[in-house]
C-alpha cells in the first residue's frame, strides 16, 4: 500500500483543529495550495519540513515507518492500523497537554 502523505497531513491538521485557511497563513500560502497539498501522494522534503514546523508534528516519521513495512500485505495492513493507533495516542496526549495549559491560563 503506497504512502499518501497528503492524506496524513490533512488528517493531522483536522485532528489538531487547524483549518486550511489557518495552515495557509502559517506557511504563507493560499488555502487552495493547502487543498492541493492534501491531494498529493508525494511532497517535496522542504515543504514537508515547513509543514512539520507549522503543525509541530513529525511527518517524516511516516516515511520511515512505511519503509519498514514488510512485503506481506496482511502484516502491512496490521502494521498500518497499529501505526495509526499509535499516532492517535500521540495526538491525544498532545491535545491533553495543550488543554491543561489552556485551563491553567484561564485561571490566571
Amino acid at each position: 500500500m503506497p504512502l499518501h502523505i497528503g492524506k496524513i497531513i490533512k488528517e493531522i491538521s483536522k485532528y489538531m483543529g487547524v483549518s486550511q485557511a489557518e495552515l495557509a497563513r502559517k506557511i504563507n500560502t493560499t488555502r487552495q495550495n493547502i487543498q492541493s497539498i492534501y491531494h498529493r501522494q508525494t511532497i517535496d522534503t522542504r515543504m514537508l519540513q515547513i509543514l512539520c514546523e507549522a503543525l509541530e508534528h513529525d511527518f517524516f516519521q511516516y516515511h520511515r515507518y512505511h519503509l519498514n513495512i514488510t512485503d506481506n500485505k496482511a502484516d502491512a495492513i496490521t502494521d498500518d492500523i497499529d501505526g495509526m493507533i499509535k499516532l492517535l495516542e500521540l495526538c491525544n496526549d498532545r491535545f491533553l497537554r495543550v488543554k491543561k495549559q489552556i485551563i491553567k491560563l484561564k485561571k490566571i
